[in-house]
């Protein structure tokens, strides 16, 4: 993992509770990598970064963190998973309009590569290499003195054997500050049309954090994925 992060937090305690882990639905979402998370930090903290999103990993998570947090910078993740490989690369950066930050990330998961057969079973030679993509630019800004709101488009690219799909869809998340050492944020993602008739993985996250005495902090999250929708 290559992470930029500048915090000052000693000790970290994270509940995440799940409100509903999973929603039974005749048809099952597509998409699905978007749903794998960025940072080594926010992971540990078991996701509940919603209302933290204090670092480049917050193109992810909350897009309102990187204008509250002053976030700039890089962010490049590596995960993989035996045969799959998953990447996630962020970058943002102020500019001088209102407090306005803009970001650009990318989400990439490799499956590996496949004999492929034809439609009797029978190995052809040849070999496929399916593979997830989103291409994501994020648009971060003050509203007003405590609140702070952020969205994200995601170009979604589905490559599997014999077949390209694409979509799209928006993350939009808000962050409101009642003190310094309080924060509550929520976080609607992957909100777009279906793809081939999949509804993507829609979800919403509410979350709180609480910095005490400096050096530990405190963060809740509450989570729910909607049903086929």
């Amino acid at each position: 993992n290559l992470e930029n992060q500048n915090h000052n937090t000693e000790v970290l305690i994270s509940f995440f509770i799940i409100f509903a882990c999973s929603t039974s639905s005749d048809q099952p979402t597509t998409a699905n990598f978007l749903e794998i998370g960025a940072g080594a930090r926010a992971i540990s903290m078991g996701e509940a970064f919603v209302a933290v999103s204090d670092d480049p990993s917050a193109l992810y998570w909350n897009p309102a963190g990187i204008s509250k947090n002053n976030v700039q910078g890089f962010t490049a993740i590596y995960y993989p998973f035996l045969d799959f490989k998953y990447s996630f690369i962020g970058y943002c950066q102020a500019i001088s309009i209102n407090s306005t930050y803009l970001g650009a990330s990318v989400i990439y998961l490799n499956y590996g590569n496949f004999n492929q057969t034809d439609a009797f079973g029978t190995p052809t030679g040849e070999t496929f290499n399916p593979y997830d993509l989103a291409i994501n630019l994020s648009f971060s800004q003050r509203v007003f003195k405590n609140i702070f709101v952020g969205i994200t488009s995601k170009n979604i690219t589905l490559n599997g054997p014999g077949a390209s799909l694409s979509g799209y869809a928006f993350d939009s998340g808000v962050m409101f500050v009642s003190s310094e050492n309080i924060r509550v944020g929520a976080v609607l993602y992957n909100l777009g049309p279906k793809i081939e008739n999949f509804s993507l993985p829609l979800n919403l996250k509410l979350g709180a954090s609480y910095l005490l005495n400096n050096n530990l902090l405190i963060p809740v999250s509450l989570g729910y994925n909607f049903p086929d929708h």
